[in-house]
């Protein structure tokens, strides 16, 4: 391990081997590891910086810990994994989120490392992490600007909306001090009392909002919650609107995908082919097209916009034995649920599927005065409507 007294010494040299580097700041210290020579006049254009998410079982072993040395060596460059302080230091700790400690603010120290980098050699960045590797990585993008563009997958955009135990656990160690003065353990799940706290030193806990206008590639699996407690939140704070398929605002894309396993990564091939169209200077948009034309078989339900949906797509009709109502014309990515309705309440509920129509026979046909219609898209964007029976 090579240890570096100073961010400014380390930066003062032209290159750097492959290797673990110790750079030292005034609180503490980043280890950082290199595959391959990422920096200098014979490392890439745009040097991918990866971080790691939550460590499995560790036994009280103490770390640093480093993830990313497979995707080098698959995609043939040099890259700089980062290790999280936090867990470094705090043997009982799986997962810290490059956020920092009482003792040691590490996410100003690796802001500060990556920007300077960018200044010093002159490289763009490709932040990659999922999940909690994901949050450190969309936070440094902010702070490192348009040089740097963002892969993340199931990343978690809201520290403090992540399981309480895992949040409870990483405050009682890294933040002792906040159980004895300014909070009661019994506090740990109100949300906005933790916020408050970490702003207070400069912490940030959520991801997303005006001015974040950050080129980030997000995948985010269907069956995974972090769907609807961070993706779907962190698109709205961005202002994210549907756009040919995705959650976009022009710079970053939130796409969804269905792999399966809930909070699974996606598939090697599938992180391996959007690192190598982000590195190779694709926008976030275009790296996820390649990747949902090479790989249909999880990324074939795009986002369909509701915008522009309205009762007049739920058509009528009559047949033999009642009455059948379609959704018209048919539009992939959606599903429908239906309410048939009589003056004295529900007579019949359809739950979503993937069907857009019903037929109703019998007595239901005869008694149904109007159709309650629901869509939603694969985000849960949920628009309904009311169809009249008429006779």
């Amino acid at each position: 391990m090579r240890r570096w007294e100073s961010l400014s010494a380390f930066l003062a040299t032209p290159g750097h081997d492959t290797g673990l580097h110790s750079i030292a700041f005034p609180d503490g210290t980043l280890d950082v590891s290199f595959y391959g020579r990422p920096l200098g006049e014979d490392g890439p254009a745009t040097v991918p910086v990866i971080f790691s998410g939550a460590t499995k079982e560790r036994n009280g072993t103490l770390g640093p810990y480093f993830s990313g040395q497979g995707i080098s060596t698959e995609l043939g460059t040099a890259s700089i994994s980062v290790a999280d302080p936090t867990i470094s230091d705090h043997g009982d700790l799986k997962l810290a989120w490059y956020a920092g400690c009482s003792r040691f603010h590490a996410e100003r120290a690796l802001h500060a490392l990556l920007a300077g980098i960018v200044e010093r050699y002159d490289v763009d960045l490709l932040l990659i992490g999922g999940s909690g590797g994901g949050f450190a990585a969309l936070s440094a993008a902010r702070a490192v600007g348009e040089r740097a563009r963002v892969l993340a997958w199931n990343p978690q955009t809201d520290l403090l909306a992540y399981e309480v135990t895992a949040v409870a656990d990483y405050v009682r160690s890294a933040f002792p001090e906040a159980l004895t003065s300014r909070l009661d353990p019994g506090d740990l799940q109100e949300r906005e009392t933790l916020r408050a706290y970490f702003e207070g030193r400069g912490i940030r806990t959520q991801l997303g909002g005006v001015g974040d206008r950050s080129a980030t590639l997000v995948l985010q699996n269907t069956g995974d919650w972090h769907l609807e407690q961070h993706a779907k939140p962190y698109a709205t704070r961005r202002e994210m609107t549907v756009q040919q398929g995705v959650l976009t605002d022009g710079a970053g894309v939130v796409a969804i995908g269905d792999w399966g396993g809930g909070h699974s990564a996606p598939p090697r091939e599938v992180t391996l082919l959007a690192t190598r169209a982000l590195l190779a200077g694709a926008t976030p948009q275009a790296a996820y097209e390649s990747v949902s034309d090479a790989f249909p078989q999880f990324f074939g339900a795009s986002i369909a916009s509701l915008r522009n949906i309205t009762a007049e797509n739920f058509a009528l009709s009559s047949t033999p034995d009642g009455y059948r109502i379609d959704f018209v014309p048919p539009a992939a990515g959606l599903t429908f649920a239906f309410y048939v309705n009589s003056p004295e309440g529900v007579l019949e509920k359809i739950w979503y599927t993937p069907e857009p129509g019903i037929e109703l026979t019998g007595t239901t046909a005869q008694r149904a005065t109007s159709i309650s219609c629901f869509v939603r898209n694969v985000i849960v964007e949920q628009e309904r409507f009311e169809v009249p029976v008429n006779r």
